[in-house]
């Protein structure tokens, strides 16, 4: 993003919610996509509340050495308390929704805020950006995808009534972290696991919404990755665990082979890009206090002459989707806008180009 904005004037910066018109996410990449698209949130925005949430959340129920805490890990139950997660997520929720609607009178503001936190993740304006997490039923292992508008062409029985918070417990329900999820709707009760041993890399799902909405229509694709396998001599909780951490990562990697191998042309035409850092697989997710190392890892990896080259041919390709096109009027003899393209001061949203975007979860 701060590639792409150097060229455009400092009034006038674009966020992810205005560039993208789709994004996909499982577990904490799913929490990422609702925070950067149903939240319109910047990055920045996004990383500061992440921090804070990660300082608050990833604290084990039982601290002291005792023997639900052994219990707890042997069993692989959730690590961490979902309902410090859930006040989180809603004072996420509360503070970023509150600012975009405009604070409410100050005897109603509280009032006000409580509301917010029950947001639907549908939303019924539906002006553009679109969000979809990944998470997994209880009942059947069958995965379910939660949409923030409506994909026509899939049956969708969970979306048009679950809430924001609800959708990130959902897709964030990895049960060696936090407990599965539970909701009612409409009396039948409904339970959720995190998607990640069934979409931890959700590429091949995104590019489907894609199609189901928009056909055909050219679209560039950029995937980002949480690592690779992780040295098997990492240390810390149990080998078991650490084995499926590995398991998920070679899925990640078996599906984004598969998917280039499926979509050779979206390569050739320079419209499928994915950036992986190496290393930062074996930092969880509940690390917070490494931020500075993954900061540092990461830029790394971005200056190596390949990615760069990489970084610098997928930001071309997603300006030729936000730049308007000049064309001489001959009346006036100035330059406007070309009449099939809207011109970018909310959403990318020309007929010509779409560009969306996913975020995977690595434990």
């Amino acid at each position: 993003m701060k590639r792409l904005n150097r060229s455009r004037p400092k009034d006038d910066q674009l966020e992810p919610w205005q560039l993208f018109d789709l994004i996909g996410g499982t577990s904490t990449g799913g929490l990422i996509a609702i925070m950067l698209g149903r939240l319109r949130m910047s990055i920045d925005e996004c990383i500061a509340d992440w921090v804070e949430l990660s300082k608050k959340i990833f604290q084990p129920k039982h601290r002291k050495f005792n023997l639900l805490r052994v219990v707890d890990f042997l069993k692989a139950n959730g690590r961490f308390d979902a309902e410090i997660l859930e006040a989180g997520i809603k004072e996420i929720i509360k503070k970023r929704l509150s600012r975009r609607y405009g604070a409410a009178e100050e005897e109603e503001e509280e009032e006000g805020t409580e509301a917010l936190e029950e947001t639907l993740l549908w939303d019924q304006y539906d002006d553009g950006y679109k969000v979809f997490v990944c998470a997994i039923k209880g009942e059947d292992k069958m995965p379910v995808f939660l949409r923030s508008y409506d994909n026509e062409k899939q049956s969708d029985h969970y979306s048009a009534d679950i809430k924001i918070w609800e959708a990130c417990r959902a897709t964030s329900a990895a049960t060696t972290f936090f407990d599965r999820f539970e909701r009612t709707s409409q009396g039948v009760r409904q339970t959720f696991v995190d998607g990640a041993f069934a979409y931890n890399n959700p590429v091949s799902r995104v590019y489907q919404e894609a199609i189901d909405l928009w056909g055909d229509k050219e679209s560039l694709l950029i995937s980002i990755g949480t690592g690779d396998k992780p040295d098997s001599s990492m240390t810390g909780g149990l080998k078991s665990l650490l084995a499926g951490i590995v398991d998920i990562v070679l899925a990640t990697d078996k599906e984004d082979r598969e998917f280039k191998e499926e979509h050779l042309d979206l390569i050739d035409a320079g419209l499928f890009y994915r950036f992986n850092v190496p290393g930062i697989a074996r930092i969880g997710i509940e690390e917070y206090k490494k931020l500075d190392e993954i900061s540092a890892v990461t830029k790394s990896h971005l200056s190596r002459p390949d990615t760069n080259r990489s970084m610098k041919f997928c930001v071309s390709k997603a300006v030729e989707g936000v730049e308007p096109e000049p064309q001489e009027d001959s009346e006036t003899e100035t330059s406007v806008y070309n009449p099939d393209r809207q011109e970018v001061g909310a959403l990318l949203r020309n007929i010509y180009r779409h560009t969306y975007a996913y975020s995977e979860y690595l434990e």
